[in-house]
């Protein structure tokens, strides 16, 4: 029986431009970092924390990852760094120009979702602290009270495509991967749910607007062809048509 969705958040319930946001993004936080990181490495720094998320034994929280990446050799303290990060995220990550839209008929599914007694997660990857989720949903109004969970930095072990971030939402709001439905636009990161057992619906509204999503795996393409195909795919629009059919083959 079907008792969770999760939702991706990045150009599935937001709808913007990645990479013309991230030109933006690392000028802006490299102003926070000056005096604690030479400009010309932050990025790299930030990259290659963010790709180690990837090596989680999944017994550590990713912060403690991230941060141990970053810092590397820079004998800095990391509560210093994470003070900065923090700051960042929320004074200057909101004052960033972005041009978001929503999926049509978005605030209508949550709420028709909501109605329905599922147990609602924004299944973000969980590369930023918490702040940052809660600043992308406020683009386009989406209510965080409405989630039983909003995945981020500091709250998991793991970071998608693993199965290890499925499982441990399951976990997290006790049901099983199989009463699942993970509800996103990328076909690597966000179908890879099908491989624990959870059902998947592949997004296309950011397709149709062209717009690219980022993401820490390598080679997404050709690791596309070896994730389960989508068990539905369309505009967001049509998760609730699709959830009818799900409740429907399985008698409910």
């Amino acid at each position: 029986m079907l008792k969770a969705i999760l939702i991706d958040l990045d150009n599935t319930m937001v709808l913007f431009n990645e990479p013309e946001f991230y030109k933006r993004y690392f000028p802006a936080i490299s102003d926070f970092f000056d005096e604690l990181c030479p400009r010309e490495s932050l990025k790299s720094r930030l990259v290659k924390a963010v790709m180690a998320l990837r090596n989680n034994p999944e017994k550590r929280n990713n912060k403690e990852i991230f941060l141990e990446q970053f810092i590397g050799d820079n004998p800095i303290n990391s509560e210093v760094v994470w003070e900065r990060f923090v700051a960042f995220y929320q004074t200057a990550y909101p004052n960033i120009e972005v041009d978001p839209e929503p999926p049509d008929g978005l605030h209508e599914i949550l709420d028709a979702l909501s109605r329905k007694g599922l147990k609602l997660v924004v299944a973000t990857n969980p590369i930023f602290p918490p702040s940052a989720p809660l600043t992308r949903m406020g683009w386009v109004g989406i209510d965080p009270g409405m989630f039983h969970l909003v995945t981020h930095l500091e709250n998991m072990t793991s970071v998608k495509p693993k199965g290890g971030y499925y499982r441990q939402i399951a976990e997290m709001i006790e049901v099983t991967p199989s009463e699942c439905l993970m509800v996103g636009n990328d076909p690597v990161n966000d179908m890879a749910a099908g491989a624990v057992g959870m059902g998947t619906y592949l997004t296309i509204d950011a397709v149709h607007l062209n717009y690219a999503s980022t993401t820490t795996t390598s080679n997404a393409k050709d690791a596309a062809q070896f994730m389960p195909k989508p068990e539905f795919s369309g505009p967001f629009s049509g998760i609730l048509s699709a959830i009818e059919k799900k409740l429907a083959s399985s008698g409910h």
